[in-house]
């Protein structure tokens, strides 16, 4: 966890994109950081970041990430993707979605299999307010917690490079 003063430092030097792995995380330093802004910049345009979840999202808690997150980069199921439109259409908003490929097949890793991937992305590409935007491939663990995962294998099964995002209004979130 960063202070609030390093984040709204780090967003005054041009950082865009913020990075949270939990969502009540999220739902307590953003508002901080808007007023930490707000009165940084007294009156001024104020930067604002784009928050992007990070770690895994429950779906029982989409209505809360979406308070705070533009981007949900650990979509690990179809059903989560589902519950992120769902929720997404309820707010009138829009999120991106990131799918997650286990390209490791390992009962560790989320995310959905190489043999299903094709089917993912057409049913995630089916749903609206989650434009999907790209793809976080999960590697095989290592052989111990400490060492580094082994080189990702070859992904030449993966469908063709997903098509840019549909351009949208602006969001109060943007």
């Amino acid at each position: 966890r960063q202070p609030v003063d390093r984040i709204a430092a780090a967003v005054c030097a041009g950082l865009g994109d913020l990075g949270e792995n939990y969502v009540q995380a999220a739902r307590t330093i953003h508002p901080l950081l808007e007023q930490r802004l707000r009165d940084h910049f007294a009156g001024a345009p104020t930067p604002t970041p784009r928050w992007r979840m990070i770690g895994h999202l429950q779906r029982n808690k989409a209505a809360q990430a979406l308070e705070v997150f533009r981007s949900v980069d650990t979509v690990d199921t179809i059903r989560l993707a589902r519950a992120l439109s769902g929720r997404a259409l309820a707010a009138g908003d829009v999120v991106d979605i990131y799918p997650q490929v286990n390209l490791s097949a390992a009962q560790s890793k989320s995310g959905c299999s190489e043999d299903a991937l094709a089917e993912s992305l057409a049913d995630c590409a089916s749903l609206p307010g989650v434009p999907l935007v790209g793809l976080v491939p999960m590697p095989s663990p290592g052989p111990t917690p400490r060492s580094p995962p082994p080189p990702f294998p070859p992904s030449r099964s993966l469908p063709a490079p997903l098509p840019p995002p549909p351009r949208r209004p602006h969001s109060p979130h943007a």
